[in-house]
């Protein structure tokens, strides 16, 4: 079994903003919402930040299970 401190180091909870939309006729424009995503940090680069919400630690197993990558640019908050 690996150890999971050289998988993951942080657990966060991301604010972002996504898309909105509006299927069929409406008087109403789709306006962006706020998400909160918390998870395991897998990744934390200039370009993106990934939470995971499972790590597996069987060696040869499929590792991340329900991942979400987040653009930065959409990013308001990250708190560890």
């Amino acid at each position: 079994m690996d150890d999971p401190k050289n998988l993951v180091s942080k657990i966060a909870e991301v604010k972002w903003v996504d898309t909105h939309t509006e299927h069929g006729w409406t008087s109403n424009m789709p306006r962006p919402g706020e998400i909160r995503s918390i998870g395991y940090v897998v990744c934390d680069d200039e370009e993106c930040i990934t939470l995971s919400e499972s790590i597996d630690f069987v060696k040869d197993a499929s590792r991340y299970c329900c991942s979400t990558s987040i653009p930065k640019v959409a990013v308001t908050n990250i708190k560890y």
